[in-house]
């Protein structure tokens, strides 16, 4: 795909997320490891395996997502059915442009042989930035989960109590005459009473 046809499927992409709509946990799992993809491949393209690079962009990655996914928690999603009611945010669009601007940007300093590739500071601090603009997806990914997972415990939960209620109420009407302070055996034990009054 071209760089333009890129930056347009990203921008409708980024557009879509901005309204509310309902969405399924694995389609927002499949849109965190895209961007995973994506951040990845732009600093193995520019720096290949470098370890400096690597490792700043699992670093930025891992506290973006762990950061995020704590401020997502109660970002107003709703659980419904199989799916996850979110409102609509700009924030997706910004990391999808971030890492299209960093990639365009690494880009173009390989192209023009930049001596910053070879600068330690330059190489850590475009893997932080790729690494921390895509583990926003896992965060976001990772909110849908828990969202969706809150409502299953809560069927769960609802289910044993009512299976708890029914057996209780099982057992009552199987032990009502024999209990010792039913209906029943007070009216015997009234009658026995005046009986032996008299």
């Amino acid at each position: 795909m071209s760089l333009s046809g890129s930056f347009l499927l990203l921008l409708g992409l980024g557009y879509r997320q901005s309204m509310p709509r309902r969405v399924r946990p694995g389609a927002s799992l499949a849109m965190a490891l895209g961007m995973f993809g994506l951040s990845l491949y732009g600093i193995a393209t520019a720096f290949g395996a470098a370890p400096l690079a690597l490792l700043a962009w699992a670093a930025g990655y891992a506290l973006a997502a762990m950061a995020g996914a704590r401020l997502r928690a109660a970002s107003g999603m709703v659980a419904a059915g199989s799916s996850v009611r979110m409102p609509g945010s700009w924030v997706p669009m910004a990391l999808m442009l971030g890492i299209f601007a960093a990639k365009f940007a690494l880009g173009f300093a390989a192209g023009v042989r930049s001596p910053l590739l070879h600068e330690p500071w330059f190489v850590a601090a475009m893997g932080a930035v790729l690494g921390a603009l895509s583990g926003g997806f896992a965060a976001r990914a990772v909110a849908v989960y828990r969202a969706a997972g809150s409502l299953r415990a809560a069927r769960q939960d609802r289910r044993s109590m009512d299976d708890h209620r029914g057996n209780a109420a099982a057992g009552g009407k199987a032990a009502g005459p024999n209990q010792p302070d039913g209906p029943a055996w007070q009216t015997l034990a009234a009658r026995g009473a005046r009986r032996t009054g008299r």
